[in-house]
Order: C-alpha cells, then sequence, then structure tokens
C-alpha cells in the first residue's frame, strides 16, 4: 500500500506531494529531494513514518530542527520485509548519514500457513499459491472463527518469531548509525490475549511485545519511544473548503475521522523525542 494509494483517497485532505525514487517502482513523500551520499537522515517504515492524514509528518519536522535533508522511506502496510527485499532501498537507507527505523506491525508476517506479498500487508494460504492475497486483518479474522485456539496460538507464535527474524535482519544489514523508533498508543508491556483477534494482534506495531523489543533493541545505536493519543480521533477536513470530510476508500466510505494513524499532534510529539537523539548523533 504505497504512496499512490494514500493520494488517492485523501488528496482533498493532503497533497502528499508524491516523488518517484530513481531505481525504485515506490512511490515515496514528498517533497523529493537531493540525495547526497553521507547528508541525509532515512526514515524507514510504515504509514506513520509516511504520515497519513498529516501535512507535516515528523520526518520533515525533524528535518526542520536539525537542518540537512531527509529520505521518507515510509510506506504504508510495510514490515521489515519489504525494505530487506529492495536492494535500492537498501542503497538509499546505507547511503546517508543515520538511518531512523520505526518499529513495523507483525501482523503480516508470513507463518507456517501463509506466505506474505513482498513484505506488504498482504497473506496467502500456501495450499494455494495460485489463490488471491487477502488483507492481513481480515485472514486474522478467519483464522480465529475457524481454527482451534492451539493451532491459532501456533500461528502467533510463528508469525511473531518470523517478525524477531526479519527486524534483525534489517536491523543488521543497515550499516550507518540508526535510532529505533517506537510510536504507538501503547507501551511494548501491553498484555495481549486470545478473546479475540483484535486483542490477539493488540494495537500498532501489532503482535511487538516487550520480549521482541528485547531483542532488536540491543542491535540500534539509540531507543527512543513515544507512546501518545494526542489529537485522536482526528476530524478530517477538505483543505481546499474547510468542510469536514471523508477519505476515498469503497471499503470505508463515510469514514470522517482517523482513529488509528498518529495525528497532526502526534508527529510533533515523536520529533520532540527524536531530535535530541539524532542531534546527538549527528554530532558525533
Amino acid at each position: 500500500m504505497g504512496g499512490l494509494y494514500y493520494q488517492s483517497e485523501a488528496s482533498h485532505i493532503v497533497d502528499y506531494g508524491l516523488w518517484r525514487l530513481e531505481g525504485s517502482a515506490e512511490y515515496f513523500r514528498g517533497p523529493a529531494m537531493v540525495l547526497s551520499p553521507g547528508r541525509y537522515v532515512s526514515y524507514v517504515g510504515a504509514a506513520q513514518t509516511f504520515g497519513t492524514f498529516c501535512r507535516h509528518p515528523f520526518p520533515d519536522l525533524v528535518t526542520e530542527r536539525v537542518g540537512g535533508a531527509a529520505a521518507n522511506l515510509g510506506i504504508g502496510g510495510a514490515g521489515p520485509d519489504r525494505f530487506l527485499r529492495d536492494a535500492r532501498l537498501l542503497e538509499v537507507i546505507n547511503g546517508g548519514r543515520v538511518a531512523v527505523v520505526q518499529v513495523m506491525s507483525g501482523r503480516s508476517t508470513p507463518n507456517r500457513l501463509y506466505e506474505n506479498l513482498d513484505g506488504t500487508s498482504s497473506l496467502r494460504l500456501r495450499a494455494d499459491p495460485k489463490g488471491p492475497w487477502r488483507w492481513a486483518e481480515g485472514v486474522w479474522e478467519e483464522i480465529f472463527r475457524t481454527l482451534p485456539h492451539a493451532e491459532i496460538e501456533g500461528l502467533l507464535a510463528d508469525s511473531r518469531a518470523n517478525w524477531l527474524a526479519s527486524m534483525t535482519q534489517l536491523l543488521s544489514t543497515i550499516t550507518v548509525p540508526k535510532i529505533l523508533l517506537w510510536i504507538s498508543t501503547r507501551t511494548p508491556s501491553h498484555a495481549f490475549t486470545m478473546e479475540s483477534w483484535q486483542h490477539a494482534l493488540g494495537p500498532f506495531p501489532h503482535l511487538v511485545d516487550e520480549t521482541l523489543m528485547a531483542g532488536i533493541r540491543p542491535l540500534a545505536d539509540r531507543y527512543v519511544e513515544v507512546v501518545t493519543r494526542r489529537g485522536l480521533p482526528q476530524r478530517l477536513h477538505d483543505r481546499f473548503t474547510g468542510e469536514w470530510t471523508a477519505v476515498n476508500r469503497l471499503d470505508h466510505q463515510g469514514v470522517r475521522t482517523n482513529n488509528g494513524y498518529p495525528s497532526p499532534e502526534a508527529h510533533v510529539d515523536v520529533a520532540e523525542a527524536l531530535t535530541p537523539v539524532l542531534r546527538e548523533l549527528l554530532s558525533a
């Protein structure tokens, strides 16, 4: 779910200023930057880094504070495998001065029953290699509706283990100094339950708990944790008329509030937490 998707559903709310990175098929959040080797900070992550429904995402706000240039590589629905499978993106990340790596979701990580589509938010049954790719949340809803409790627990354990392996590989592959960034409405110590698929996945970053975080935190030079609900729910307004509006999404017609992505106020919170840590690394 790249930038073109977000632009098509919300161009009347935010102009994302999309640009296409040379050598990549992906459209990224603008403005386009001249990425001189060793002179920019790359921001690696999902929709939270991209800045869905936000005019000024935290990579822009941090750049205003510390100077220099930024490469916002946020891709909606991305997991760590999205970056591991793209040599061009890894080249850009390692060509910068510092990388800020968001803790990404584990909901679409593969497991023993389902394979993943190139690190995106889609899953497909391994037993049906010509079958359709499906949105991960719909897959988990079906899993909880049709499979026995013990098998569901096994699939959750699979996905967590594979997420840990992928995030470990991504952080190890990034050779420049890196900041691991947690953005969520919850802490890593959140208590997951098997009450429903929603409770089992938990709020973003889905499936990720403090045990998994303990496995990857030592791989980063710094760790920044931002837990905030400030600005949520966010009412969506037409940027041309100022009127309350809805997203242009076939499966979510009538949605007029943002309840899941970081609000503009939350992006300010992230920028304030990240700025002094990034300054420290840049000065070193």
